[in-house]
């Protein structure tokens, strides 16, 4: 929450100056933005964050174990940190299709470095072999296979988005760009008697692609997916789940046993050694394709 610049600690905010002695146009940069970047959870919301998180969880606790929490959650974090600082364990889980298959993932890096064990969907790798604890998908665990159905006739299109502007090294707007063309082409491509059965489902994140206008000034026969309805329901109805990003999305439809139809461009979507050699079985079979 940044609306809150000119409160009673505004003066602690704008006398941050990492470089007193900037010597470059980058250090003159961040002089002049850090005032607004920096998190109010390091500055305004400090104190009143450590307090509420210092009665988040018992001080005997032994262990955390999250997924996505490490991102999201600052109540989580600040108390996660005091824990460990008290000898408790860290243990992280994957919580995306694309962890342990996408190349160069430093996000990936980080949550197997911070963590003393790391919970995979029944991967490991060499590098990481010792903090790696091949797992069943804690995701997918309890869910009921859905099954291959001629009779239901829908096809559900899960696309995904991306941040325009980049936050990190793999967040290249470019890869973003070919995975909406593609969307387009293959949508314009095939028969109006099949395009007239696919379903997009949008991510419902938003970044200001504008994804559903793009998609009506290219196609007008587009049918949107209800993102009321959850992802798994929607899977459930279809006949065919397609995809053209390495996700979660395609997990969770391989897993329930749903005909699946992978594609995207290999220049893009770069795989690890380790995994390499499953998507090349899928792409023996015709299930994915570049």
């Amino acid at each position: 929450n940044y609306s809150n610049y000119k409160s009673a600690t505004y003066n602690e905010r704008s006398g941050f100056t990492p470089f007193t002695q900037a010597e470059n146009k980058f250090e003159n940069l961040l002089n002049k933005v850090i005032l607004k970047d920096i998190p109010s959870s390091f500055v305004e919301n400090y104190v009143d964050i450590c307090t509420k998180s210092s009665h988040l969880y018992p001080r005997s606790t032994k262990a955390i174990f999250a997924s996505t929490n490490w991102y999201f959650n600052e109540l989580f974090k600040f108390s996660a940190g005091a824990l460990v600082e008290s000898g408790a364990l860290v243990l992280a889980t994957q919580h995306g299709g694309n962890h342990g298959s996408f190349k160069n993932m430093p996000v990936l890096d980080n949550e197997i470095k911070f963590s003393d064990y790391y919970f995979s969907w029944g991967w490991h790798w060499g590098k990481h072999n010792k903090k790696i604890m091949p797992m069943p998908a804690t995701k997918l665990v309890g869910r009921k296979p859905i099954g291959a159905d001629n009779t239901k006739n829908g096809i559900l299109f899960a696309g995904s988005e991306m941040p325009r502007y980049s936050r990190w090294v793999l967040n290249d707007p470019c890869i973003f760009e070919d995975r909406l063309h593609s969307q387009f082409f293959f949508i314009n491509d095939v028969p109006l008697k099949i395009a007239k059965n696919i379903f997009i489902r949008l991510n419902p994140v938003n970044h200001g692609w504008d994804q559903k206008l793009r998609l009506n000034d290219n196609n007008v026969n587009i049918q949107f997916d209800d993102l009321s309805i959850p992802f798994f329901k929607s899977l459930s109805k279809c006949r065919l789940f397609i995809t053209n990003n390495l996700s979660t999305t395609f997990a969770e439809a391989l897993s329930a046993n749903v005909p699946t139809l992978l594609f995207w461009n290999p220049e893009f979507t770069m795989l690890t050694k380790e995994a390499q050699k499953y998507y090349d079985l899928l792409h023996s079979v015709g299930v994915l394709l570049y």
